[in-house]
């Protein structure tokens, strides 16, 4: 198997680079048309590793598929506490932490859990005054939270040390 994966590597990255040599002065429609694909490609992965991260996307994509086989609430419930997790771990170890990283692992997870949450509610909805009014003041008052603490205290950015 490490020979394969070897030969592949190596055809890889042969291919990557002259693509890459080819697009720094395409000539012609056609390589122009590829640069283009190059710079758009590149840009658009280090947007994707940005603001989500390309371990949490394969994570949460294999988290969906092993949820197919296993029961149809597992992915559900494998990814709605995850930022909790999260949260725990960090603040327990507190030292070495990119809090960069920390930042956009967490929101990504808590963006993942309240899909979750809209989703289930809106799926099994039937008008109750209270629950809305419930929903409205809990997000309200976290809204207005993170609105007067700033984003970095939200996430623990005093107790990391990171800010003030």
């Amino acid at each position: 198997f490490g020979k394969l994966l070897g030969i592949l590597t190596t055809w890889y990255n042969t291919n990557a680079r002259n693509l890459f040599l080819a697009t720094i002065k395409p000539r012609g429609l056609i390589w122009k048309f590829m640069a283009w694909v190059v710079v758009f490609t590149t840009k658009r992965v280090r947007e994707l590793e940005k603001y989500a991260g390309l371990n949490n996307v394969m994570t949460t994509v294999a988290l969906y598929v092993l949820g197919q086989y296993i029961h149809p609430r597992f992915f559900m419930c494998a990814t709605s506490f995850t930022h909790y997790c999260m949260y725990i771990a960090t603040y327990h170890v507190r030292t070495g932490i990119n809090f960069g990283v920390f930042k956009r692992n967490v929101v990504y997870f808590k963006a993942i859990a309240l899909t979750h949450l809209c989703v289930n509610y809106i799926a099994n909805f039937t008008y109750d005054p209270v629950s809305i009014a419930m929903i409205l003041m809990g997000y309200g008052l976290s809204t207005s939270a993170v609105m007067a603490l700033g984003i970095d205290q939200t996430y623990f950015g005093v107790e990391l040390g990171v800010m003030e």
